[in-house]
């Protein structure tokens, strides 16, 4: 009969988990024994009441004799699990305690196997477990128990996606602290901002990430405090400073601690909160590198914003005012007063107007709408004009039909000399960041809701915690 047993729960202490002091906590020991005869594999379920969302996951899958099943060459029929809290690693999952020390529920479920092949990923639901292990299962034994988690160092919570789908999918787990190396710098996060590339990649429908590149921790841009700072970095960045980014594709900006590249982040304006500051950096650098970089917009010319009260498009209102430009935009009959603040000389009802009626002769449109939105723009743009997309490369027969063009698909790239005019603009007044809604880092899943919904004012921002400058 195949039981299980735990040290942990039996005496009330821990077993050190060697992975504990790397991983923020220790977790309890598991041990199994009098697995029968055929047993070749394992499956380690485990599912934590206590943790965010009631998050149910998996914590193991390994055969017999493997390293990470904790067994030793040999030992077929009993062993030793430690419960690490580790993430990513082929065959492990890890049970999430919630940030902090104290007593946590655990229900565990050990299946015996008969195969040591399973077609799972690390990170698959118990349903999709259970499904690839029907038909192996040879013995079961289960264990309910409460042990206490003791945090060794600073907790780092962050939004990882382990498959794609809805905001159920979404998941607020721990992971390890990073740590900066050479010109990094290790940023404590008060705030980061939701977008839509934050969504369109949980729902699997941003191509450069695919099913193969998870799990991910998701977002893009960021605002907090400096950590620590890696051994190459500017000798004037120092604990503390208050900075914000937009960072790289290879690390997520919806965590407690993320490493930021020196050349990816600025000091943050000092005439707004961190919170603000959140809400900046990637829709930023899409307004600015759309206007300036692919649509080449100057002083004198004449844009049209399509959704000029979004967080792209509020921005970039005020970006094309700065530099001079005569602005169109068109909004919603609700935001009209609104984009008219920011500074556009003619704002276009679109539910009650056609913009091209209105806006003739234009050098650059800027659209942040599609659709029957960019179909229509052809027609407004003066010849020689351009039509700069953040959705999808425009027709390019159309362009040439219409004697205009059409810039080539593109994604914003993080640009600290771009970011830090950006925070001189606001500094000196003449650019302001809307911040539509916060939500705390618990109600993720609520902010990524409400991005989806579509009709923002500005930009929907998460939140770690205060912002220790107020």
């Amino acid at each position: 009969m195949l039981e299980l047993s735990s040290p942990s729960f039996a005496d009330g202490d821990m077993l050190p988990d060697r992975f504990a002091k790397n991983h923020g906590n220790i977790m309890p020991a598991l041990q199994w024994t009098g697995a029968p005869d055929g047993t070749a594999s394992f499956a380690l379920i485990v599912q934590d009441p206590d943790a965010p969302h009631g998050t149910v996951c998996h914590l193991a899958v390994g055969g017999i004799g493997v390293d990470r099943s904790g067994l030793e060459e040999g030992e077929p029929l009993h062993g030793l699990l430690v419960c690490r809290n580790v993430f990513g690693d082929a065959g492990w999952g890890g049970p999430r305690p919630p940030a902090g020390d104290g007593a946590h529920r655990y229900h565990f479920r050990l299946l015996a196997l008969d195969t040591a092949i399973l077609a799972i990923e690390t990170g698959a639901a118990p349903e999709e477990l259970i499904r690839a292990v029907e038909g192996h299962v040879i013995a079961d034994a289960e264990l309910v128990g409460r042990y206490e988690t003791k945090a060794f160092g600073p907790i780092n919570r962050a939004v990882r996606l382990r498959r794609f789908g809805e905001t159920d999918v979404l998941e607020l787990g721990q992971v390890p602290v990073p740590q900066a190396q050479d010109d990094e710098v290790l940023v404590k996060v008060v705030a980061a901002s939701v977008n839509p590339v934050d969504y369109k990649t949980m729902q699997g429908e941003f191509p450069p990430v695919g099913e193969g590149d998870l799990p991910i921790v998701l977002g893009r841009d960021l605002a907090g405090t400096i950590e620590a700072v890696g051994t190459r970095a500017h000798y004037m960045l120092s604990k503390g400073d208050r900075v914000f980014a937009h960072i790289g594709f290879d690390r997520g900006a919806q965590s407690n601690y993320v490493v930021v590249k020196a050349v990816e982040l600025v000091a943050a304006p000092a005439s707004i909160d961190l919170v603000q500051a959140g809400g900046i950096g990637l829709a930023a650098m899409t307004a600015w590198q759309g206007l300036f970089d692919h649509g080449g917009l100057g002083a004198g010319q004449r844009v049209l914003i399509h959704g000029g009260a979004g967080g792209v498009g509020h921005l970039a209102v005020q970006f094309a005012r700065a530099r001079g430009a005569e602005v169109f935009a068109t909004a919603g009959p609700d935001d009209l007063d609104f984009v008219a603040s920011l500074g556009a000389d003619t704002v276009i009802d679109y539910k009650n107007q056609r913009f091209e009626d209105i806006a003739r002769g234009v050098d650059v449109v800027f659209d942040l709408v599609g659709g029957d939105t960019t179909e229509r723009s052809w027609a407004v743009l003066r010849e020689g004009g351009i039509l700069v997309s953040t959705l999808a490369e425009p027709d390019q027969a159309q362009a040439k039909a219409h004697n205009v063009r059409a810039a080539p698909r593109w994604l914003a790239e993080p640009n600290a000399a771009q970011l830090g005019e950006v925070a001189r603009l606001i500094d000196a007044g003449e650019v302001r960041i809307s911040v539509a809604e916060t939500f705390p880092i618990e109600r993720v899943r609520d902010a990524y809701d409400r991005a989806q919904q579509g009709h923002v004012r500005g930009k929907i921002v998460l939140t770690f915690g205060d912002d220790p400058s107020d």
